[in-house]
């Protein structure tokens, strides 16, 4: 009830946004556009949820983010449903107190984004998985395909969960579920192919164009037709001369390896919740990539005097623009 009357506490951030604009079009029009006009194909029934509830509630952060509260009830009783076919009664019930106050699942739970729907099925499918595992019935099997393809609509991530159909053949020795298991592998792949070209489908490719046909009469420099030329010359010039001091890579590897070490400990402790020690290895992997080399520090620091000599945003697209100002750019 607390996360409840909360959740208006705040405004939209992040990809609520994203999620807000097509859930309003959903409830203005019925159908989920951005004002681009571009269609927005991820997540699809929390945003119709969402329209509902705004429709219900009125237009507000309240309303948009009501469903995602729901859901995450949903997942602790699902989480319930997991835990009883391994654990004790009473484990079974600090496993759900866990879960339900879990900080990451109650942050999910209050956003509107589509992160905890995901795990709802992501949770729904391994429960559905292991029911067949048990029982043997195909029905449980074909439903859990049912329920990771819906979770892949949420997020493309979910595919990875597709392997643990593998798992009741491999611990029984069976075959027969070995093979289930790789036509079930082999449906989720196809589905994942097709949700990633169908959610594809819907963006635009930015078309460029000559300077001809975007309306700019000047006729263009060697360095302003190739910005990649004009920005490679200035690299190598900020690196071996002309005024600059010479950027080299970490000197050795055993450098290279500790950086890349520290930086790869710091995110592994970053998904084990272990933020602080994370954020420390992470900044000391960069320390020690700085202290000992600066090589992307060249690269950005030479950034800002390549940016000027890049043709101008408008040159590039298939905008109409006026001719630039001599000496200018157009931007």
């Amino acid at each position: 009830m607390g996360a409840i009357l909360g959740l208006g506490g705040w405004g939209l951030e992040g990809d609520e946004d994203t999620m807000a604009l097509p859930a309003a079009h959903i409830l203005r029009h019925g159908t989920s556009f951005l004002p681009s006009g571009m269609f927005y194909a991820r997540g699809i029934a929390q945003l119709y949820m969402m329209a509902a509830s705004m429709l219900a509630f009125g237009e507000s952060e309240w309303a948009m983010r009501l469903p995602s509260v729901i859901c995450g009830l949903f997942v602790v009783a699902l989480a319930y449903g997991y835990g009883r076919r391994f654990l004790a009664p009473l484990w079974n019930l600090a496993f759900v107190a866990a879960v339900a106050f879990l900080p990451a699942s109650i942050a999910d739970s209050q956003e509107a984004r589509m992160y905890i729907f995901l795990m709802a099925c992501l949770t729904g499918y391994t429960i559905l998985v292991f029911e067949w595992e048990r029982s043997g019935r195909l029905g449980a099997l074909v439903a859990a395909v049912a329920v990771l393809i819906v979770g892949i609509q949420f997020h493309t991530l979910a595919v990875f969960g597709s392997f643990l159909v593998f798992y009741p053949g491999l611990l029984h020795g069976d075959r027969r579920k070995l093979v289930a298991g790789a036509i079930a592998f082999a449906v989720i792949v196809l589905a994942y192919a097709l949700v990633s070209r169908w959610v594809g489908s819907f963006i635009r490719p930015i078309r460029r164009c000559s300077a001809r046909q975007s309306g700019v009469g000047t006729r263009l420099g060697p360095e302003q037709a190739s910005p990649v030329r004009a920005g490679s010359r200035r690299c190598r010039g900020c690196r071996c001369g002309g005024g600059g001091t010479r950027r080299q890579g970490v000197s050795s590897r055993g450098l290279a390896l500790l950086s890349g070490a520290l930086v790869l400990s710091g995110l592994a402790c970053q998904l084990i919740l272990f933020y602080h020690l994370a954020f420390m290895l992470l900044i000391a992997g960069a320390i020690v990539a700085n202290r000992n080399g600066k090589a992307m520090g060249g690269a950005w620091a030479s950034w800002p005097f390549s940016a000027p000599s890049l043709p101008s945003r408008k040159s590039r697209l298939c905008m109409p623009a006026a001719s630039p100002r001599p000496g200018r750019s157009s931007d």
